[in-house]
């Protein structure tokens, strides 16, 4: 479907997907994206006369100066969580061999893990980038409001301007409640540095969508073609025949996703890669156990 699609087709396709996310997720990724969540947090609940056993740490100090006998704080499990999905909107996300672009398998991948959380009634916001803010929009719940969020991931905009993924913590510092559940959907053209990925993961629970084609991965042997980067518009003639460049190129792409994973999983954050096309259930099943 091309990006430049109307509003109809846009809902048409928005909708489609969040059939096929029901049919597929609503078993087994729901129960698995429930229990991942769950203890996430504490939140206060109420106040109780002390007894014996009860944590020094839970004591609430003011009611009991108040009234002159010991009190504390009852705390109970934070189910409803604020799931954010950042999304690269740099004009590589548009490229797509196969079935389909990286940024439509990605609101598809959204469309799953943003059911589940609408099913246990979490707050599902959108943070579009590429060397700034695009779009945003505030985590809400509701199945109207996710709709929406679906929407204008599919509509983009999606910039010439190269993604500079280091500035995500940055744009996230005052958009995110601590202890969001962090979706970061690119294709990581640019290769976040350790400190940026080290402070989300910290401050958040973070998983990495890393999106990429086939073609990327491995050029078939065609000759003499001009390839065109698609964030900065520059143009290269190369001999995809010649073996010494397949080899070199395939060589590059593999030491980038390698260094794309290791930076992740260095700061203990999830992290899977998938193909525009492929068939990503498995893999989110994985993540979310």
């Amino acid at each position: 479907m091309s990006m430049k699609s109307s509003v109809s087709d846009i809902i048409k396709k928005v909708r489609q997907i969040e059939i096929n996310a029901w049919r597929k997720s609503q078993n087994k990724l729901l129960g698995n994206y429930h229990s991942h969540l769950k203890g996430q947090g504490m939140t206060f609940s109420e106040v109780r006369p002390y007894t014996y056993g009860d944590e020094i740490r839970r004591m609430d100090w003011n009611k009991t100066a108040r009234f002159r006998e010991p009190f504390v704080k009852v705390m109970e499990e934070e189910r409803e969580m604020n799931v954010l999905f950042v999304v690269d909107v740099s004009k590589s996300m548009e490229y797509g061999s196969r079935t389909a672009y990286k940024i439509e398998t990605g609101v598809e991948i959204a469309a799953a893990i943003g059911l589940s959380g609408v099913k246990n009634g979490d707050k599902i916001g959108l943070i579009q980038y590429d060397n700034g803010i695009r779009n945003y929009l505030p985590p809400k719940k509701g199945m109207s409001h996710f709709l929406a969020v679906l929407s204008k991931m599919l509509q983009g905009p999606f910039t010439n301007i190269p993604a500079e993924q280091d500035k995500v913590p940055a744009i996230m510092q005052n958009l995110s409640p601590r202890n969001s559940y962090i979706i970061w959907i690119s294709d990581f053209a640019q290769i976040p540095d350790s400190k940026s990925i080290g402070i989300l993961a910290k401050k958040n629970n973070l998983v990495a969508i890393h999106l990429q084609d086939e073609k990327e991965i491995s050029i078939p042997k065609i000759g003499w073609v001009h390839f065109r980067d698609s964030e900065t518009g520059e143009l290269t003639f190369c001999n995809t025949s010649s073996s010494q460049f397949k080899s070199g190129y395939e060589e590059k792409m593999n030491n980038h996703r390698e260094q794309v994973e290791s930076r992740f999983s260095s700061a203990n954050a999830k992290h899977v890669r998938v193909n525009s096309g492929e068939d990503f259930y498995p893999k989110l099943y994985q993540i979310f156990t």
